[in-house]
């Protein structure tokens, strides 16, 4: 038995962000449903943010996204939405309306509608990147047309790449708000 410890090659990359995502189902149903409206309203591409909070579990970090509200977008188009910054303002707003805290600014979400959440080179990765000033930032996309249910994936950014994040969509029950310690 070998006390040496593998080297990193080429094939081994090291990620030290997010482990996991955890998205509130309303949040995941807010996403799917302005996508849906915007896409049949004008039959383009949308997007905006997404809130919540961080959770250390054993030293991995999951992000939990409880709140995604809609965003102020530009050059909408079918297969383009460029989210603007005075979207973290104004979902903060929308969440306040609801007589609600927001928690903290966790990333944006975009559709493509009728295509894989797979972010393009040309124009995803780099609008990810601008967002480096966010913490921990995971940004979902969602094609709310997938059948049987619509898909979505979450990505990260790594230090030179874009990493896909395993996510999954919790229930927004009283249990789910226990074990997580979230707020209401």
């Amino acid at each position: 038995m070998s006390n040496q410890q593998p080297r990193a090659g080429p094939m081994l990359r090291a990620f030290s962000g997010p482990a996991l995502a955890i998205v509130l189902e309303r949040a995941a149903s807010a996403i799917e449903h302005i996508a849906q409206q915007v896409y049949e309203a004008k039959g383009t591409e949308w997007g905006g943010v997404t809130f919540g909070r961080l959770w250390n579990l054993a030293g991995h970090l999951i992000v939990v996204i409880e709140d995604a509200t809609e965003g102020s977008c530009a050059n909408a188009s079918p297969v383009r939405c460029d989210i603007l910054p005075q979207s973290w303002d104004y979902g903060e707003a929308q969440i306040r309306r609801q007589n609600r805290s927001p928690g903290l600014r966790i990333g944006t979400w975009h559709s493509h509608p009728h295509m894989a959440p797979l972010p393009s080179r040309t124009m995803d990765a780099p609008a990810f990147w601008s967002y480096q000033h966010v913490p921990h930032f995971v940004g979902i996309i969602v094609n709310p047309y997938a059948r049987p249910q619509p898909e979505r994936a979450c990505w990260a950014l790594g230090e030179m790449e874009l990493f896909r994040v395993p996510s999954y969509v919790l229930k927004d029950a009283p249990w789910t708000r226990r074990v997580l310690a979230l707020r209401r």
